[in-house]
């Protein structure tokens, strides 16, 4: 859209875009009333998912010569669909076992592709 109206005006020359808008991001989206009746934080679930999606490092492995990092994760056939929300349960502050579908859900939405620079600046415009 702004693309095409600067096109239209006489004063630019060679308009054109690199914007790659076609990407798909997936966002949880935490019922926090429900999380807290159920004494479930935001924190709670944050630490969960890291433990199963990020790179938490849970021992060193030493040897003559060198260290191993041990770095937990879930199976990756998990990691393949956001549908492996449906399988995470959360411990509550009770000790009880909540599942993360009752407290959060997910929203796919488009995202960019990449974010362009210019010099150490971004060089994004979102209307």
């Amino acid at each position: 859209m702004l693309e095409a109206r600067a096109r239209k005006m006489p004063q630019l020359a060679d308009v054109s875009t690199d914007q790659q808008s076609q990407g798909l991001a997936t966002n949880l989206v935490i019922d926090r009333d429900t999380a807290s009746r159920l004494g479930v934080t935001a924190a709670m679930i944050d630490s969960t998912l890291y433990d199963a999606f990020g790179q938490r490092e849970v021992s060193t492995m030493y040897t003559g010569l060198n260290q191993y990092f041990v770095v937990m994760e879930v199976d990756p056939k998990f990691q393949r669909s956001p549908d492996a929300l449906n399988g995470i349960f959360i411990k509550s502050s009770s000790g009880a076992m909540v599942p993360l579908s009752t407290i959060a859900h997910y929203e796919n939405r488009r995202t960019s592709l990449a974010v362009n620079h210019q010099g150490q600046y971004l060089s994004l415009i979102h209307i």
